[in-house]
């Protein structure tokens, strides 16, 4: 198995291995606890008192193609002043995707970043020193976020191959989809008819798909493989609806 089920105080999260042997620490943490907005004020201190780190920087998710700039260092300043007058690790602006020069960041903070889902695909991103972190629902896939993303990954500093790490999502089998997804995501989807214009879409695969196209022999990836609307490690937005916490994929810079 590539991947563990770990713990860190309170925190159970799904890692993968090759990466901690390389000092990137990471995780998938799932349904033993909650990132949803409502309950960041409690969670947030916990998670930074469990990993040490400042801050836990989260960007507003709101399905579109902005990508947050955490190679400027500048920009990791703001955030952590805006935490600081607002007394809360709670907020940043519109964005579903983060881009981090790992060397600018571990110089001077010890952070933890992270995007937060509930069938939508989390995937993260190395390019030698530059890491991105995607939040990939079907809008985003349809709308050329990765490929924004990549282009950025690079313009940043990243050379050779992509790294690709896509966790737990929605699956194959399970995420039912109508005709004008299919038509919003055009031909990259992966996609089953299933009648009456009602299809099922594979989002981690239709992910795989799209970086695939656009990187070719320079991509490297690797999957989870797990559903989040059939484990019971996860939520779910398909399954428990509006009662449905949120995950988080989330990365810790430091020395």
């Amino acid at each position: 198995m590539k991947f563990d089920l770990l713990e860190k105080g309170r925190f159970q999260f799904l890692a993968y291995k090759p990466w901690l042997t390389r000092s990137l620490e990471h995780g998938f943490i799932g349904r033993n606890s909650d990132f949803s907005e409502s309950n960041l004020r409690s969670i947030l201190p916990e998670f930074c008192e469990s990993f040490q780190v400042q801050a836990l920087c989260l960007p507003d998710q709101v399905h579109g193609r902005n990508v947050l700039d955490f190679t400027k260092r500048s920009l990791v300043r703001e955030f952590l002043s805006a935490r600081s007058a607002a007394n809360s690790n709670e907020r940043l602006f519109p964005a579903d995707a983060i881009l981090i020069s790992r060397s600018e960041i571990k110089r001077e903070f010890p952070l933890a970043f992270g995007i937060r889902t509930a069938d939508c695909v989390p995937i993260a991103l190395v390019a030698d020193d530059v890491l991105a972190l995607v939040h990939a629902g079907w809008r985003g896939l349809a709308n050329g976020l990765l490929e924004r993303v990549v282009t950025m990954l690079y313009d940043a500093g990243g050379v050779g191959k992509v790294e690709a790490l896509i966790g737990p999502c929605a699956g194959f089998e399970s995420y039912e989809v109508g005709s004008e997804v299919i038509d919003a995501i055009g031909d990259d989807a992966v996609c089953k008819e299933r009648g009456s214009q009602k299809y099922l879409l594979g989002l981690a695969e239709t992910a795989h798909r799209i970086l695939d196209n656009f990187l070719g022999p320079r991509l490297i990836v690797e999957r989870a493989s797990l559903c989040t609307i059939e484990s019971p490690l996860f939520h779910s937005f398909r399954r428990d609806n509006e009662r449905a916490g949120r995950n988080l994929m989330f990365v810790v810079l430091r020395d």
